[in-house]
Parts: structure tokens; sequence; C-alpha cells
């Protein structure tokens, strides 16, 4: 896989996880509109991620890549290296401001939670092996970690 479809394939998921915020946001507003009814789902079938956390998940899936993309910048020799990391920079950057926007306008505000929590610890681990390393061997560990 190319990386270019990477990029793609990775923000057409989180533009998919903020249409998920955005959709249960509208929902929830209807369904506090409507009467109860016998076609709603029962409690256990209930999503148990909320809109708040949902938010904070695609922060942080968006942040860690970019803090990554950041570090391949100043590591990286290879200039196809650092062309992705700036295209990774851009696209996940302009997804986390849509993202931003879209809470914000819904008035939610994120929310971390384990898999938020998760994800920023397991990228910090990443970042820091990463950095012990140089030259091609840097650069395979993080194409590795992006595709």
């Amino acid at each position: 896989m190319s990386d270019q479809m990477r990029v793609v394939r990775v923000g057409v998921a989180m533009m998919l996880a903020v249409a998920a915020l955005a959709i249960t946001s509208c929902a929830k507003q209807q369904s506090t509109e409507e009467t109860s009814s016998t076609t709603e789902m029962p409690p256990a079938a209930m999503p148990t991620v909320t809109d708040a956390q949902i938010a904070a998940i695609v922060v942080a899936a968006n942040s860690a890549d970019i803090e990554n993309a950041k570090l391949a910048q100043s590591k990286s020799q290879n200039a196809e290296v650092k062309k992705f990391a700036t295209l990774m920079m851009t696209d996940h950057g302009s997804v986390n401001d849509k993202a931003v926007a879209l809470v914000t306008k819904l008035g939610v505000t994120p929310e971390e939670n384990e898999t938020s929590r998760n994800l920023k610890s397991s990228q910090d681990a990443m970042r820091a092996t990463l950095s012990g390393k140089s030259g091609a061997e840097f650069d395979a560990a993080y194409a590795d970690n992006e595709v």
C-alpha cells in the first residue's frame, strides 16, 4: 500500500469518526424529541462511548500522528519520508481542525477516556523508541508505525 493510500485511508477513518460523532449527536437530539416506542434499542445495545469520548479519541489519534510526523521531520534524512511526514501533519491537522470545529458547534467538550489515554501512551512509547533510532532504521520503524 502506498503512503498516499495510507494517508487517504487514515483520513477517511478519521472523517468517519467525526461523522459518527455528528450522527450520534443528532440521534440523541431526535430521540429526546420523540416519545418512547417499542423499536428502541434495549439499554445493553446502546453504545458505551459518549460523543465527548469519541471526540477525545479522534483528537488523540490525530495528535499522535502529527507528533510522530514532527519527529520524522527532525530525524529523517530521506526526502520521501520527510514528504510523507509533511503530508501526515497537513492531513491530520486538517482533520483535527474539522473535528474541533464540529464539537465546538455541537457544544461537546472532548472527554479523555481509556481509549484516548491508551492511544496517547502507546504513541508516546513509540516516539520514545523511534527517538533512539537513526537513518534507515528510523525511517523503516516510522513507516511501519504509520502504515
